[in-house]
């Protein structure tokens, strides 16, 4: 669909859209930017009434974001729309580095669970995914070694996951898998030199690729190293002060599903920043336009007293599990004040749940909760960085905290 016919559809059947305003606009510009927030708020009227059997009947896939902007969302999919938006993405992973949809893979997620059981790895047809959650070195030498075991043609991680990994191989003395020929890296900001020793250690090409659960990919890096836009999935609009258009300079992601009907997304800021190249030539033989990062999210790792890590993925985790049971948690930051102290700040659907919320939040963070001191703080709306322009969902405010790679 072009974004003109989807944008339409969305706004005359849509109740979040049709409340937005009183007369579709001729100018597709002209429609209202919405924020994640906008969307949470109307938590039930975003979803396209022809579509509601489904919800009900629990037909329709369902994905929780906990969200590297700390705001929590579910965002449902019809089946064949999911894989329709997706088959760009696999067009350009054959076309570029040969992989194709039956390959085996290995991937990394937050939280996964089944039958309210929370999974530490799930076995797809040709994949196996590995939880981020509790990743002691014990726990990261037996996914490495399951990981070789299984030998995948190519790995879906984040670039931090994959530093893990091959810390925990060289440590071990572990070869690089021999059958990776391709590594996928998203989720998080990658640096030239976690990139380069990355590349380095598998052997082979590496990718980046641009996306969120509400769109699935936006953009994907080719060869020549220039992330070109998923035009066929997704429009996508840069603009400045204002809401208007930054040609050429950077500015907010602001993005339109063309696939998504059960629960459209019409000029939806993302809350990252890029700035756009249109009209330029790539050796690739790719002619869509070409996003350049400039700042966007990145994972950071939650430091201990004796001096290893823990992957800040934990708290999302646990503010999933919350959700999967209450939807409560509407937004939330976590502070780490120092090794044992954290700043844990929440914005609830319903303040008299907070103490149970609370509650079930120390719960499930489990064993990494004991001997640390939480301040929970009630907020009425967390205020993004006014520096970057995101609200990053975990961050450190003590002096060993400086200890970054590939500044």
């Amino acid at each position: 669909m072009t974004k003109e016919q989807i944008a339409v559809y969305a706004y005359q059947n849509v109740p979040f859209y049709q409340n937005l305003i009183s007369e579709i606009p001729k100018d597709f510009e002209q429609l209202p930017v919405i924020s994640k927030e906008q969307m949470i708020q109307e938590l039930g009227r975003n979803l396209a009434p022809e579509y509601m059997v489904d919800y009900l009947t629990g037909k329709l896939d369902r994905v929780l974001t906990s969200g590297s902007t700390g705001q929590c969302m579910s965002i449902y999919w019809d089946e064949a729309q999911q894989k329709k938006s997706l088959m760009p993405l696999w067009y350009l992973r054959k076309k570029y580095y040969g992989i194709m949809p039956g390959d085996k893979y290995c991937s990394f997620y937050t939280t996964r669970v089944l039958k309210g059981r929370c999974m530490d790895k799930v076995v797809h047809k040709q994949a196996l995914s590995f939880s981020k959650l509790g990743l002691s070195e014990s726990r990261l030498l037996e996914i490495y070694k399951e990981l070789l075991a299984y030998e995948p043609v190519w790995i879906l991680v984040q670039p931090s996951m994959a530093m893990l990994l091959i810390q925990t191989a060289e440590k071990n003395g572990l070869a690089a898998p021999a059958s990776v020929k391709y590594v996928e890296l998203t989720g998080e900001r990658i640096y030239k030199g976690t990139r380069k020793k990355i590349q380095d250690f598998f052997g082979c090409a590496t990718a980046s690729q641009y996306g969120c659960y509400e769109v699935n990919s936006i953009a994907y890096e080719c060869p020549q190293g220039n992330m070109h836009v998923m035009g066929s999935n997704v429009f996508v609009e840069v603009l400045g002060e204002n809401d208007c258009p930054a040609l050429g300079k950077e500015g907010n992601i602001v993005i339109t599903s063309r696939q998504n009907k059960v629960m459209p997304f019409i000029r939806y800021k993302t809350g990252d920043r890029w700035t756009v190249r249109e009209g330029t030539s790539c050796h690739c033989g790719n002619s869509s336009p070409i996003l350049e990062l400039t700042k966007a999210r990145e994972n950071d790792m939650v430091l201990n007293s004796d001096g290893s890590k823990t992957h800040s993925d934990i708290f999302a985790h646990a503010v999933e599990m919350v959700n999967l049971a209450t939807e409560n948690i509407v937004q939330y930051q976590i502070i780490q004040k120092d090794y044992g102290d954290f700043d844990v700040l929440l914005v609830l659907d319903d303040e008299e749940e907070g103490d149970t919320t609370k509650e079930l939040l120390i719960q499930a963070l489990g064993d990494f909760a004991k001997g640390k001191d939480f301040h929970f703080i009630r907020k009425d709306r967390i205020i993004p960085d006014m520096r970057t322009g995101k609200l990053a969902w975990f961050r450190t405010e003590f002096p060993d905290s400086v200890d970054k790679e590939c500044k």
